[in-house]
């Protein structure tokens, strides 16, 4: 708990009330010094609780958080990186400015998908096993990937959900695969400020798609950042977005 500082009391007993004084002034000054006290100690202990529960939270979020290094190759990045600039094009993002670009390139239909969806079944797994919850069991379909690309300083991906509205309410789980090194800039901050995951060539990052995983993509200050996205949705039919069977 945080304490109250020893020169607080110092002045407080200097303040209590003396035997020798008027009862009236000597009954105010032993209720100022009540009030003082106990004030001091409330402002103590709701410290303490806030401090508590901010640890709660940052422990909380981070439960949820599976982080991969080397979920690709070299090889397999610097291939991803060029269908990301194979036809990009700006994407536009709840209405907002243009943030990012995106490739075109239908990266299911290449014969490279077969082994990511392998690899991200393998994550996968291993997210089912840390997190321990069964109700996973019935999200096992995967969204077509999206390549995108953040040009240096300009383009940027500001607060958001992944599960936002009607379209994307079956999104249970993101996965963002880092393509390239980012020396300064680029990384993905949470919500709370306390967990960010900074550019690093073939690591993969999963969390759970929902508003309490809000997040952000900061623009690159050193270089171009290059990312895969998919989200691993419930199974069933109706989806709004191109999805495959992950087993």
């Amino acid at each position: 708990m945080n304490s109250i500082p020893f020169f607080l009391f110092s002045e407080l007993e200097i303040m209590r009330p003396s035997a020798t004084r008027n009862p009236i002034l000597r009954l105010s000054e032993y209720l100022l010094f009540t009030f003082i006290a106990t004030f001091l100690f409330v402002f103590a202990v709701n410290m303490h609780v806030q401090d508590t529960i901010s640890q709660q939270k940052e422990f909380q979020l981070k439960k949820w958080v599976y982080i991969k290094n080397d979920f690709l190759t070299k090889e397999e990045c610097q291939s991803l990186i060029h269908l990301a600039n194979t036809n990009a094009d700006q994407t536009v993002t709840f209405n907002m400015p243009k943030q990012c670009y995106h490739s075109n390139y239908t990266l299911d239909s290449s014969p490279l998908f077969f082994k990511i969806k392998e690899k991200i079944r393998n994550a996968y797994d291993d997210y089912k096993a840390m997190v321990n919850l069964p109700q996973l069991s019935a999200t096992n379909t995967l969204e077509a990937p999206t390549l995108l690309r953040y040009d240096v300083g300009t383009n940027f991906f500001s607060p958001h959900a992944d599960s936002w509205n009607m379209s994307t309410a079956s999104r249970q789980l993101s996965i963002i695969v880092y393509l390239n090194n980012v020396e300064k800039g680029g990384e993905t901050v949470f919500s709370d400020g306390k967990l960010n995951v900074y550019p690093k060539q073939g690591q993969l990052l999963m969390f759970p798609s929902s508003f309490v995983f809000t997040h952000e993509g900061k623009p690159p200050l050193s270089e171009s950042k290059f990312i895969m996205v998919t989200w691993i949705h419930f199974d069933g039919v109706g989806h709004c977005y191109r999805c495959h069977p992950l087993y």
